[in-house]
Parts: C-alpha cells; sequence; structure tokens
C-alpha cells in the first residue's frame, strides 16, 4: 500500500481511503462517500520516532458513520481494518496513534 499527501493535514491511500484532520481534537477517515469522525487529544510523551502523536477516545469503538450513512453497520472486523489503516495512515504522516 501506499499513500500520497492531499493536503498538509490529509492523505489518501491506494485503496481509496483518506485520513485527514477533523479539527484540534478529531481526525476523519473517509471511505468512498462515507466520513467516521473519531475524537481525542494530541499526544506528547511516548511518541517514538514519531513526530507527533493522537490518542483516539475509547467512542472509536462505538462511532457510527456521519449522516446519511449513521445506520450503515461497521461490523467488528471492519472497524479493526479500519484502526490498521488510521495507523497506517499516521506513520506515512510521520505520526504514532493509540487507541484507548
Amino acid at each position: 500500500m501506499s499513500f500520497v499527501w492531499k493536503t498538509k493535514q490529509s492523505v489518501e491511500s491506494s485503496e481509496g481511503y483518506v485520513l485527514r484532520s477533523g479539527g484540534r481534537f478529531a481526525f476523519e477517515y473517509v471511505e468512498s462517500d462515507h466520513v467516521l469522525r473519531l475524537e481525542g487529544e494530541d499526544m506528547y510523551a511516548n511518541l517514538g520516532h514519531a513526530s507527533f502523536g493522537f490518542s483516539f477516545d475509547p467512542g472509536w469503538r462505538t462511532a457510527r458513520w456521519q449522516p446519511p450513512y449513521e445506520n450503515d453497520p461497521i461490523l467488528e472486523h471492519d472497524r479493526q481494518r479500519i484502526v490498521r489503516n488510521i495507523e497506517e495512515a499516521m506513520a506515512f504522516m510521520d505520526g504514532t496513534a493509540r487507541f484507548r
């Protein structure tokens, strides 16, 4: 898998998903026309070699797609794939992610 920068705060994978900053306390994961907003906070410790980090709030476990797709289910295996995709995108951005 490879990534390209779309903006200074957004990357797109060769598999078609996008990870973008959703403001100071969130990231948005985009697959096709579905958007998943995940909130959290910046990390300042335990970054390893990463230049930044983001700690996702526990709400990621139950987060839903944004309207009008909020009734589309996110199955557990899809949620784990999304987590892996976010981790890979963050690594490309020279960041690290933690899912609490």
